[in-house]
């Protein structure tokens, strides 16, 4: 029998030599989920840690850009939507102005059942190299800290509901 903190652990591997995905379970329903992701009043509240929302236009050919102000500067993220599918698909582009990295990343939400979504991230790079090097720049431990942010905004906003 899985436990409750096993289903919520973030796994992380490499389906192919340019791609890395995430995959986490949360206990909201995968619309709440979404939502969060699709939502300018809300993605800017989890994702990044705090950025900046300055284009978000979710739909397929839609732009996006967040912009992150650092110690040292500000940073830009973005680019457009290839798929959206709601509440079960989100394919993009994603230029990181951090790292210059361009990828694509699909972002699939599938219910399983009891109020609960698992999301799957898959990002696919240019290289391996590239894939590497972010694994190597810490990506495990972002999208733990981005996922977790991403939980408790979830829960503030069940318990404003509630």
């Amino acid at each position: 029998m899985t436990t409750r903190q096993e289903t919520h652990e973030l796994t992380m591997t490499r389906p192919t030599e340019r791609e890395l995905r995430f995959e986490r379970t949360f206990d909201f329903p995968r619309e709440e989920v979404w939502k969060a992701y699709t939502d300018p009043q809300l993605i800017g509240q989890w994702y990044g840690g705090g950025q900046r929302v300055e284009e978000m236009d979710v739909r397929t050919g839609g732009r996006w850009k967040f912009v992150a102000d650092r110690p040292g500067g500000s940073y830009s993220f973005e680019g457009e939507y290839l798929e959206v599918d709601p509440p079960r698909r989100l394919v993009q582009t994603s230029l990181n102005g951090w790292n210059g990295m361009t990828t694509t990343e699909a972002i699939d939400f599938e219910d399983i059942g009891h109020g609960r979504t698992r999301l799957v991230l898959t990002s696919t790079f240019g290289t391996a190299q590239e894939r590497d090097t972010f694994i190597a720049n810490g990506a495990e431990i972002g999208a733990k800290y981005q996922f977790g942010q991403l939980t408790q905004l979830l829960e503030r906003l069940s318990n404003s509901a509630a």
